[in-house]
């Protein structure tokens, strides 16, 4: 269970809402504003809060350490990749689009751990 939730938070407009997606993987739309991650999305953080409607205002982790849900089982030191819904899952090869790194284990999906943000290591 995550326990430390210390970093570097920018605010961002939603494009939808979020209110289901805090401590998921995050991506700037080509709108510029803040989104779920796709698949082995490009991230830009972990968002921290729960905005409820598009245009509201995002809190998005971009480095440091945040909470972040799981899709599935993971091991700490496993690079983190998105899911489709924006859930960290172990990342198939150091060439996915890597956006943090575990510090904790998490059993299965729904799990919350502790990880290492590093967005942009690709």
């Amino acid at each position: 269970m995550s326990t430390s939730n210390v970093g570097i938070d920018i605010p961002l407009t939603v494009a939808a809402d979020l209110s289901a997606a805090q401590f998921r993987f995050m991506i700037v739309g080509t709108d510029g504003r803040g989104t779920t991650s796709a698949a082995n999305g490009k991230i830009i953080g972990i968002l921290q809060n729960t905005p409820a409607a598009a245009g509201r205002a995002g809190v998005f982790r971009i480095a440091g350490v945040s909470k972040l849900e799981v899709g599935a089982s993971v091991s700490a030191g496993d690079y983190l990749a998105s899911n489709a819904q924006g859930f960290g899952t172990t990342a198939a090869s150091l060439v996915d689009q890597i956006g943090a790194q575990a510090l904790s284990t998490a059993n299965g999906s729904g799990d919350y751990i502790d990880v290492l943000l590093q967005p942009f290591r690709y």
